[in-house]
């Protein structure tokens, strides 16, 4: 997130919910992060070291639960970033729906928001391949709960939150190539 001269972004990954299990978004920050050199936060390797420490009573699956507790601490990295002005994409699920209300109107001038979302025919056609790739990124057991409508239904309302609040909304039609740029 940061500067007119340097810029970043958040990559939101509640299309899917349940960690985004197919990867999309965690695929978007690495090559975000690793192509312009920027380093990225990942919102799911902070929820899994709050509960293997013991010092939180949620699950992994609890994601309300897990977002109210973060947010506040992702904010704060965010706002230090802002200040410090450095670049940091901030990647994940456990981004609220209304985390702009969060920042001031200057500090949205240095924030960039991004949503990855599948279009219904996509999910139809590759819904094998998106089971295939759950995990490109960062290897994760099989998670064989996922169903074609689940997915649909997932991106259908993310969707509606971008469309709702007028938030950036990248989605995927025909092919998974994201050509996009901070």
């Amino acid at each position: 997130m940061i500067k007119e001269r340097r810029k970043g972004e958040m990559c939101d990954d509640t299309t899917a919910g349940r960690s985004d299990p197919h990867g999309k978004n965690g695929l978007c920050a690495t090559l975000n992060g690793e192509i312009p050199r920027y380093p990225y936060l990942c919102l799911d390797h902070i929820k899994m070291g709050l509960i293997r420490s013991g010092k939180v009573d949620f699950t992994a699956e609890e994601d309300e639960k897990i977002t109210e507790y973060m947010w506040p601490i992702i904010t704060g990295i965010v706002k230090t970033a802002i200040e410090n002005e450095q670049n940091m994409i901030v990647e994940g699920c456990y981004i609220p729906e209304e985390w702009c209300n969060d920042f001031t109107p200057e500090e949205m001038t240095q924030i960039r928001y991004l949503c990855l979302v599948m279009s219904e025919d996509y999910i139809k056609k590759n819904y094998q391949s998106i089971l295939n790739h759950a995990d490109v990124i960062e290897k994760r057991k099989q998670d064989d709960g996922i169903s074609m409508e689940y997915l649909i239904e997932e991106n259908q309302k993310m969707y509606q939150k971008c469309i709702t609040h007028d938030y950036e909304c990248y989605v995927i039609n025909d092919t998974y190539h994201i050509d996009y740029s901070l």
